[in-house]
């Protein structure tokens, strides 16, 4: 029996103000801009200049971007990234499909490594 004077005592976990984050990503770290300056597929690297550097966003909702040009959608989850284009971005940056996502703290930064499952491709993203 409860009497009048107790108080329920409800503490909200961080994640229940915005309950899409939970569905979306388990990492919040990847929310937000990266610059992609490096790719290493088929055995060929790639360095951009740092002033031509790919934007690659990805935002709370789940959408996401590639220099905002090129629109998908994404789940991060136990390492694997989804990515998913609407399909008048077809021939994208990112395949459609599953990815391995690794992210490691460098100094004041975070660095992102996306690797494609199927060809082994990998993408250097940093913020």
């Amino acid at each position: 029996m409860i009497s009048c004077d107790q108080k329920v005592s409800e503490q909200a976990s961080p994640n229940s103000l915005n309950p899409v984050d939970l569905i979306i990503t388990d990492d919040k770290n990847i929310l937000g801009s990266w610059s992609m300056c490096s790719t290493v597929s088929g055995g060929l690297v790639m360095q951009y200049n740092d002033r031509v550097c790919p934007v690659v966003s990805f935002n709370s909702d789940g959408s996401g971007s590639v220099d905002v040009k090129e629109i998908f959608n994404w789940r991060f989850s136990k390492g694997t990234l989804t990515i998913n284009y609407l399909p008048q971005y077809s021939n994208s940056t990112f395949a459609d499909g599953n990815y391995t996502g690794v992210i490691t703290r460098k100094g004041d930064g975070l660095q992102l490594l996306v690797r494609e499952v199927k060809s082994g491709a990998k993408f250097y993203l940093s913020k």
